[in-house]
């Protein structure tokens, strides 16, 4: 479950409230988009993670936020947005990542 603009009450609500996804993270979509390090472009290339521009005047926010409906809760759901804006339902999710012999716990 997400949430989307019919179930969210009109705001943004705590990350862990709903169930998680099968890796286990939290309102991957929905609730708030989330800042991405790419700069935006109104079309990509296409095929696998394509590449956007090297430079921009916006990034790229993914995965809808609470005052969208449905169809915009998900990742391919994207748009750009001004580096320097602040919106109550536009969030950053960090993540770190793992070399591929790490194990948990070492």
């Amino acid at each position: 479950m997400v949430w989307y603009n019919d179930n969210c009450g009109g705001k943004t609500h705590e990350v862990g409230v709903k169930k998680a996804n099968a890796w286990g993270l939290h309102d991957v979509h929905g609730n708030v988009r989330e800042w991405c390090s790419d700069w935006f472009a109104a079309s990509l290339a296409g095929g696998k993670d394509p590449s956007g521009p090297i430079t921009g005047s916006k990034l790229v926010h993914r995965g809808g936020h609470w005052y969208h409906g449905a169809r915009h809760a998900r990742a391919a759901h994207r748009m750009g947005i001004g580096s320097t804006s602040s919106y109550d339902s536009l969030g950053l999710r960090v993540m770190c990542l793992r070399s591929p012999g790490d194990q948990a716990g070492e």
